[in-house]
């Protein structure tokens, strides 16, 4: 009767080479999905920050394009031409009353894109997760046309990650006549 209770007691205890082979298991499948974990959240803050970048340069890229399509002409003593913090002075005559012109400013400052009309400065329109390194705006003049074209260089550094991420936009704008 003593064997019999022995057996059946040794049938369900673990032994401690199994405890052992248990945990390693759960360690190494632990480690396995905790790096699974924060690779997903790096991929995830290197996603938000290209798609940050791509707004600040659709945002940029577009309120300078309609603004400068409206202009009447381009200030070119008051603009900064083929340097990399780029300015660009435009004369636009208001939509309301025709005696009246604005001037309009797009210029590079602190790392960001700052807007500025008659002399009013109206803040950034670059938000502040992404730095402008480049805005270098070229002057181009033809016969009966002007134009400006602009290199836009955007980067941010996402979060979990030490590397930085860059992009390069480009755009060429025709004044209207």
């Amino acid at each position: 009767m003593n064997k019999n209770l022995y057996k059946k007691n040794n049938k369900f205890g673990f032994s401690i080479m199994e405890i052992i082979i248990y945990f390693s298991l759960l360690a190494m499948i632990s480690t396995l999905v905790t790096t699974n974990i924060i690779s997903l959240f790096k991929n995830y803050n290197i996603t938000r920050s290209n798609q940050e970048i791509e707004y600040n340069a659709i945002n940029i890229l577009d309120k300078l394009t309609r603004d400068t399509r409206d202009a009447e002409s381009i200030n070119i003593t008051d603009s900064s031409f083929s340097v990399p913090q780029g300015a660009v002075s435009l004369h636009i005559t208001s939509s309301t009353n025709d005696n009246a012109s604005n001037t309009i400013k797009f210029y590079l400052n602190n790392n960001k894109v700052k807007y500025m009309k008659d002399g009013v400065d109206f803040g950034n329109i670059s938000t502040n997760a992404v730095n402008v390194s480049n805005f270098k705006i070229y002057y181009i003049s033809a016969s009966s046309t002007e134009a400006i074209k602009v290199e836009l260089t955007l980067d941010t550094i996402p979060h979990l990650n030490s590397s930085s991420i860059s992009k390069n936009f480009y755009t060429t704008i025709l004044l209207r006549e």
